[in-house]
């Protein structure tokens, strides 16, 4: 019963630490020791660098839009790499009659991170912009991102993704844009007095100095490429007004192929560089820890605490603290048995905002688990698949 109750306080300590403590760290952090970060005019040039696979029709238009924010006669060109698309993309493109469009086509399809480590060579801007094809632009966001780089300490600046909620969407939808808003809240505090441990791979921007390829099969660029510019010494920044919009995922199941993959890929960062758990090789090492890294033992931390809570509970009559963890498993168990419910009633299309968390908090820690299945068995494919 000892060795049950020690495992008990460790995986209830993780869980806390994982969700509540570390968020409220950084907060605290970022009041106590905020490293302001001085904003002015940008004067330098701009290579705007996107990878594209069969998007066309989506691309066109957002590069349209692109060419008419502020900011965008300081964009020299914009760097087009097609990972063997097969959609007539230089058709679409030729049609927006852009002399700084510059198309690289890639007969083979290979992924993202390829195509973006063969594209840096090419780029001559002052400082890169990463973008997808998909997101539109507010009209002041790439103002804005370059405004950061008048401090010489920022490095890469990470734009701001808003999800669109639609009026239809259901509760267990609105819970992952609880979720998404609970990150934001933790990658602003973490930028206040620190870095942010990766970008939103759809809008972010790094000095071309600190440009570095990556491995050709990782799957998340957007935190390996803004993460080695923070090895370099650099600061890595969240700008909450260098807004981008996207739909978000018609589905839970929708979005847990996307998070599926997102987990996974943090498991390849360490594999590729495992340099980055020790404090004195990685700036932001705390970050990438506790941010990235902590919440992939969630899964076991929640399963440990249910299985040691059930035996103390279940453990001999009188036994210290009996009541206590009998209190305890009961309350995970309807925890899950209230994610269950919100899983029966998002199969049937019900709105229940009560039932979208448990549910939403549950799914994302059986994502986690097949992201584990995935990492272990080596299924990592850098190029992605459309929901």
């Amino acid at each position: 019963m000892v060795f049950a109750t020690i495992i008990f306080w460790i995986c209830a300590a993780g869980l806390f630490y994982t969700y509540l403590g570390y968020p409220l760290h950084v907060l605290l952090w970022s009041r106590l020791f905020p490293r302001p970060v001085k904003r002015g005019p940008f004067s330098g040039s701009v290579t705007v660098m996107i990878s594209v696979f069969n998007d066309a029709a989506r691309l066109a238009p957002k590069l349209a839009g692109l060419f008419q924010v502020r900011g965008a006669e300081k964009i020299r060109e914009v760097l087009v790499g097609s990972d063997a698309s097969t959609d007539g993309i230089a058709a679409e493109l030729a049609k927006l009659n852009e002399p700084r469009i510059r198309l690289v086509e890639f007969a083979q399809r290979r992924g993202k991170a390829a195509v973006l480590n063969d594209l840096m060579p090419l780029a001559s801007g002052d400082v890169v912009v990463m973008t997808d094809a998909r997101q539109p632009l507010v009209h002041d966001a790439l103002e804005i991102l370059l405004e950061s780089f008048a401090d010489p300490t920022v490095g890469v600046v990470s734009g701001h993704l808003v999800f669109r909620q639609a009026d239809n969407s259901g509760a267990a939808t609105r819970g992952v844009g609880s979720y998404w808003s609970y990150e934001k809240t933790i990658r602003r505090a973490e930028a206040a007095f620190a870095s942010v441990a990766g970008a939103t791979g759809a809008l972010y921007a790094i000095r071309r100095a600190l440009l570095r390829p990556i491995p050709a099969t990782t799957i998340l660029d957007d935190v390996a490429i803004p993460m080695l510019a923070i090895a370099q010494g650099a600061r890595c920044i969240f700008e909450n007004d260098a807004v981008c919009y996207d739909d978000r995922a018609a589905s839970v199941a929708t979005e847990q192929i996307r998070k599926r993959r997102t987990i996974a890929g943090n498991l390849q960062l360490v594999q590729f560089f495992p340099h980055w758990l020790l404090p004195w090789r990685n700036p932001a090492w705390w970050p990438f820890l506790c941010h990235k890294l902590l919440r992939l033992l969630s899964p076991f931390f929640l399963i440990a605490a249910f299985a040691s809570s059930a035996a103390l509970a279940l453990g001999p009559t009188g036994a210290p603290h009996r009541l206590f963890f009998a209190a305890a498993f009961a309350l995970q168990s309807l925890a899950y048995l209230l994610a269950l419910a919100g899983w029966a009633c998002d199969r049937a299309g019900v709105k229940t905002r009560l039932l979208s968390l448990p549910f939403v908090f549950a799914a994302l820690n059986v994502t986690t688990l097949l992201a584990w299945c995935d990492a272990l068995r080596g299924r990592y494919n850098p190029a992605w698949q459309k929901t």
